[in-house]
């Protein structure tokens, strides 16, 4: 009998750890009339911020938290702007959205850089003189903000607006002054990337203090590109890289640390990383050369201390991307419609991923558990 107990033990820990991949994916709420939506980023009360749109060309902020709708947040905010259009990109843990709020329909017309408070109901307009666009990334919760400024030209620099109300622009890491930021943490570390003397974008952190930090160096050999997409509280970094052979690899790294550390992408090729949140880290897989790209190959995942969790569609949907995730493992982004390539010209639905326990917790729980009834059993017997 006990060697009927330990069989039935080991059969149940080969079937509950299988990988898990559909459980935990959700779309996030949406209306009729909505071509596509997006949701970008969620803080750590698992409010979700992100766009939408009714004909797949022009944007609209939008905020989703919990009881299951959303709130439109040109409308319930205020923009600058008559013309309603935007973008939601980032969202601290107070509540303050940073984004774009655009002029006009076209996209060529000028955007401007935005914060949204939730509790005052009101709108800031960051946009500073001298420069054409602006746009505002990501925003930590002491209210600094980072993000980007262009000419007419749309070239771009990386910006930053400190709490105190000081604004400046962000070294690059070479000659080239053109850079980009996108995100932003607690202690003040920004990431981005910078373009070098070929226009290759090296992937770089920022340090409090604006100096910046060549994580592109740190990279394996013959990398030809990449970039630092976010960044954690325990100023973790985390991003992509290009090799030679054009293949996209997924890496961390640790400010101070000598070197980077690659992320398994598995069997389905390619991996990138767009937000790290405590120990998850959060993108997608799979061929993701978006020269041709091809329906339906593109999962989101999910890494969480050296195991890869990777989601399939749900039913109606394809190509899948995580664009940012929490440290209590709530990732978010969006799914194309099944068939479709992607979302601007496809459609598709902003998703959450809510985080369960890992297959191999649940092996233990499943197996302790029956294992606990059945001596149970043999005891009464």
């Amino acid at each position: 009998m006990r060697k009927a107990v330990l069989l039935i033990v080991l059969s149940l820990i080969s079937v509950v750890a299988r990988p898990a991949h559909a459980d935990g994916l959700e779309l996030l709420p949406s209306e009729p009339d909505w071509f596509m939506s997006m949701a970008a980023n969620v803080n750590e009360n698992n409010t979700v911020v992100g766009s939408y749109s009714t004909d797949g060309i022009d944007l609209l902020p939008v905020l989703w938290a919990g009881g299951g709708g959303y709130t439109d947040i040109l409308t319930t905010y205020g923009t600058p702007f008559a013309y309603l259009g935007g973008q939601a990109l980032g969202i601290n843990d107070s509540g303050v959205i940073s984004g774009s709020a655009y002029q006009g329909e076209n996209w060529w017309d000028p955007a401007h850089a935005m914060l949204w408070n939730q509790s005052g109901l009101a709108f800031e307009d960051l946009h500073p003189a001298g420069y054409e666009h602006s746009l505002a990334f990501d925003v930590n919760n002491s209210g600094a903000t980072i993000g980007r400024v262009m000419d007419v030209d749309f070239y771009s620099w990386a910006y930053m607006w400190d709490a105190d109300g000081t604004e400046r622009l962000l070294t690059p890491l070479g000659a080239d002054p053109y850079s980009e930021s996108t995100a932003l943490n607690n202690a003040g570390y920004g990431t981005g990337r910078s373009l070098d003397a070929g226009w290759n974008d090296r992937a770089v952190v920022w340090a409090p203090d604006g100096t910046p930090i060549d994580v592109h160096a740190l990279l394996p050999a013959g990398t030809t590109r990449s970039a630092a997409m976010d960044i954690n509280e325990d100023n973790v970094a985390a991003g992509f890289g290009v090799d030679a052979s054009g293949e996209f690899f997924a890496w961390t790294w640790k400010v101070g640390d000598a070197t980077v550390t690659i992320l398994d992408a598995g069997p389905l090729g390619d991996g990138v990383i767009s937000g790290i949140g405590g120990a998850f880290a959060a993108g997608k897989v799979g061929p993701l050369d978006w020269r041709t790209p091809t329906p339906d190959t593109v999962f989101g995942v999910i890494w969480h201390n050296g195991t890869r969790r990777v989601f399939n569609p749900l039913a109606g949907f394809g190509n899948t991307y995580f664009e940012g995730v929490n440290g209590q493992g709530v990732a978010v982004g969006y799914s194309v419609y099944e068939g479709g390539i992607g979302i601007f010209g496809d459609g598709g639905r902003a998703i959450i991923a809510s985080p369960v326990p890992e297959p191999g917790t649940l092996a233990l729980f499943a197996a302790a558990f029956v294992f606990v009834l059945l001596v149970r059993r043999l005891r009464r017997a």
